[in-house]
Parts: C-alpha cells; structure tokens; sequence
C-alpha cells in the first residue's frame, strides 16, 4: 500500500501541514539593526533603506528594537516613530514586529496596543 503524499509549496516546512499559519512561520524574519547617526539619534534614512533591502531580498518581516542589543537605548517616541518612516518608505506596518518594553506593565500594555492598532504583523515582548 503507498502512502499519499501532500503537496506543500516551497516556503511551508517540508513533511508539515501546508497551513497558511505554518508558511507564514517559515517565512525568514529578521532583526533589523538600528543605524544611529553622529549624535546618537536614529538615521532614519540609513533605517529605512535597510529595511526596504531586507524586504526586497525576500524577508517576510522585521523585527524592531528588540533582539539587536540597542532596543533599551529606544524611546517610546522613537519606536513608534519608526512606523510612519517605514510607512513613508512603502513598508506595510504588517510586515512589522514591534517590541514592547518598560518597567510597568501599563507601559507594556499600552505598548502592545499602540503596535497592534498601527497593523504590526506580531509584538515581541521583551
């Protein structure tokens, strides 16, 4: 007796089910650096530039402010910001995860809010 074989795409995890929610999970993401300019604030080109490369080269998302060592050095301000310059870039906030982070859980929560109103595809608690 043979046993069927399921078809599955190029981008689903070979010999797993060939659900939307497992090639969107097997899709590369990355933790964008942040590019700081002289002054210690973040060059917002440099930042956007990036960004649209990595998307280009076929990267499913990016990962803000959270895993690159530099997300405590970010201002609430600044991470939000990073949305409209992304937007203004032509990347789609859902092609985003935002980092949530503070000391108070309020500040997390509104966090979390904020990333999940703008469209972020997920939020990274960090």
């Amino acid at each position: 007796m043979k046993s069927a074989q399921t078809p599955h795409s190029a981008d689903a995890v070979p010999g797993a089910p060939a659900s939307a929610a497992v090639r969107r999970l097997a899709r590369i993401s990355v933790a964008i650096a942040t590019p700081f300019d002289e002054r210690d604030r973040i060059d917002w080109m440099a930042f956007t530039q990036h960004a649209r490369g990595l998307l280009d080269a076929d990267v499913a998302s990016l990962t803000l402010f959270g895993t690159t060592g530099e997300g405590a050095s970010v201002t609430q301000a600044e991470r939000r910001d990073a949305l409209e310059h992304l937007s203004d870039a032509g990347v789609s906030p859902g092609a985003t995860i935002m980092t949530a982070r503070g000391l108070a859980a309020e500040d997390i929560a509104d966090d979390c809010r904020f990333a999940l109103e703008a469209g972020c595809g997920a939020v990274l608690l960090a």
